[in-house]
């Protein structure tokens, strides 16, 4: 007899078989996909006898994890185009920014096909809508996980752990950031597909046992200073923000909240961007060349490649200028 055990997992990848915790109307379930069968149950059981369940409500209740509420079937190229629209409707940014934005969100829906996962450094001082970027990238990045201010080691490992999706971290402080914080060695180890940390945890019959724990996956951060350890900054892509008068986002009709509206076409996106990775899943990573430039670093051009191996064909050219110009080690005045 096979032994049961139970998971709660936010997503789960098995020979074709794609499953996602969806949340609507305050429920949870698994939307399941099994060839061309698709349906939402309360639990899935694996053939190795391990019942899946949805993650915890006690992260979806409070939208400290985001999740989609369904799938929506949609092509690729209009996808990104309502992706792209979103960020330009509600940030004032220029036309790469927004190309950079976007590449980057639509990768997160299948950075667990690629071996390599970039972050997102988002800097500037108070007022300069670091904050609301989180806050649209948390609507639409892959399982998105906010850990808010004040994050500590055992808030990433942990999270990502039982997350495995996107996390975002406000507020980071430069004293965090040094090559001997515990902080910077988990994020310098989540990038590689393989990047686990060892914690010592308590056990039942007492005692300590060394348990890994999976810190693999995209992150943004956002902080008002620079990272003080070189190994993280070239994890990178960098984006700086500056203040914008009043007047200014009222002429371009920039809304000073995220609005109901904005979080209502958010979670369409989400939808969207889970029919298209329930679609495209299997058909990832794109073969086609990636890095062009001969400046590039390796390291450069691996965070680079990852990105640009998992967007559509017709989009890489502009994304590959975005993130050359957004290489925190290359090009940006910091």
């Amino acid at each position: 007899m096979r032994e049961n055990k139970e998971q709660y997992i936010s997503h789960w990848e098995h020979d074709g078989v794609l499953v996602q915790t969806v949340y609507s109307d305050s429920e949870a379930g698994l939307l399941v996909k099994d060839g061309a069968d698709m349906k939402i149950m309360p639990t899935y059981e694996t053939k190795t006898g391990v019942t899946l369940r949805p993650l915890d409500k006690m992260y979806l209740a409070v939208k400290q994890v985001i999740v989609p509420s369904n799938y929506e079937e949609c092509a690729p190229e209009i996808v990104v185009a309502e992706l792209k629209q979103f960020y330009l409707e509600n940030l004032l940014i220029d036309e790469e920014t927004a190309v950079l934005l976007t590449g980057y969100t639509l990768y997160t829906w299948f950075f667990d096909k690629t071996h390599t996962a970039p972050y997102l450094y988002i800097k500037g001082d108070p007022g300069t809508a670091k904050s609301r970027i989180l806050d649209l990238m948390s609507h639409t990045c892959f399982n998105a996980a906010t850990l808010g201010v004040a994050v500590t080691e055992a808030n990433i490992f942990r999270m990502q752990e039982i997350v495995r999706g996107t996390m975002l971290i406000d507020e980071l402080e430069t004293e965090f950031t040094g090559k001997n914080s515990a902080l910077t060695q988990i994020l310098n180890n989540g990038y590689k597909q393989d990047g686990i940390v060892m914690r010592s945890e308590r056990i039942p019959t007492g005692g300590f046992k060394p348990v890994p724990f999976n810190v693999f996956g995209p992150k943004v951060i956002a902080s008002r200073s620079i990272p003080r350890d070189d190994a993280l900054r070239s994890r990178c892509f960098y984006l700086s923000t500056i203040v914008q008068k009043l007047p200014v986002l009222r002429k371009h009709n920039i809304p000073l909240e995220f609005t109901d509206s904005a979080r209502e076409t958010a979670l369409q996106l989400r939808n969207k961007l889970l029919g298209l990775r329930f679609g495209y899943y299997e058909k990832m990573p794109c073969s086609f060349e990636q890095s062009q430039s001969e400046s590039l670093t390796p390291r450069a051009a691996q965070i680079i490649d990852s990105i640009l191996s998992v967007v559509p064909e017709k989009w890489v050219s502009g994304l590959r200028i975005a993130l050359e110009n957004h290489l925190f080690e290359d090009g940006v005045s910091i």
